[in-house]
């Protein structure tokens, strides 16, 4: 399975990116992360997320036990190496949260594909997509209070959750003491399969729909560049940085 691969970030409305993204598709690695902690705080954490993770992967033993083929086998592996990347990602961040960086934190979605086999790991409300055959179904789920707080309410009308004050609100975020606990999930990729990592900056500015629509209105060649202008075309007012992966 070929993949065509676009990726982007945009300052959005804001003073400066801290957002960081990278992906290495010899690897298989894609990662989307998310600072904050101020001005130098929110990037200094993203970088350090995005290039903790590829230095994991990059010198895993895990990873590299390449004659191994069956999926299952590679499923649970990719899964595994996602979750200890995460946590060591944290584990670097954490370490240099110190003077003008001491509040500083991030949020990560990552995935491998390997084999036709994708792997999603995340930590806070960076977000992965799968649009398949029309439809755009969410791999992750926000962490964050407004999520924790609807998941509480359940079906109850009387209930009413405000995202403008809680939706922001993480509940897990990487160099956080306590915070980073990684969810993870795998899925089989299909030929017509189209992938994305996201920051909220994209997210908050296109609902499930508009991205959906954004991404039929480019046919058969998706692109990350696409979603970015749809969204500051919403008036998103963060960063709003993606990477697209398409299976062809």
């Amino acid at each position: 399975m070929k993949l065509l691969i676009s990726a982007g970030s945009h300052i959005g409305q804001r003073k400066n990116n801290e957002d960081a993204f990278l992906y290495d598709a010899e690897l298989g690695l894609f990662v989307v992360a998310d600072g904050m902690g101020g001005y130098e705080g929110g990037e200094v954490a993203s970088e350090l997320v995005v290039h903790s993770l590829l230095d994991f992967v990059t010198h895993s033993t895990m990873y590299n036990d390449g004659d191994v083929t069956d999926p299952e086998y590679i499923e649970r592996q990719a899964t595994r190496l996602l979750e200890l990347g995460i946590r060591f990602a944290n584990r670097e961040v954490a370490s240099q949260r110190k003077a003008r960086l001491a509040q500083m934190g991030s949020t990560v979605v990552a995935a491998i594909i390997r084999q036709g086999t994708l792997a999603v790991g995340h930590v806070g409300d960076s977000r992965a997509y799968c649009y398949r055959r029309g439809e755009l179904r969410a791999l992750t789920q926000d962490h964050s209070l407004y999520t924790e707080l609807k998941l509480a309410a359940g079906d109850d009308p009387h209930t009413r959750v405000d995202y403008s004050t809680t939706g922001h609100v993480l509940t897990r975020a990487i160099g956080v003491p306590g915070m980073c606990l990684p969810d993870t999930s795998s899925f089989s990729l299909e030929s017509g399969d189209t992938f994305i990592l996201c920051t909220d900056g994209l997210s908050d500015a296109l609902t499930d729909a508009h991205i959906a629509e954004a991404l039929d209105a480019c046919g058969t060649a998706p692109t990350a560049e696409t979603l970015i202008a749809a969204a500051l075309d919403a008036n998103a007012d963060d960063n709003v940085t993606a990477i697209v992966i398409h299976c062809i």
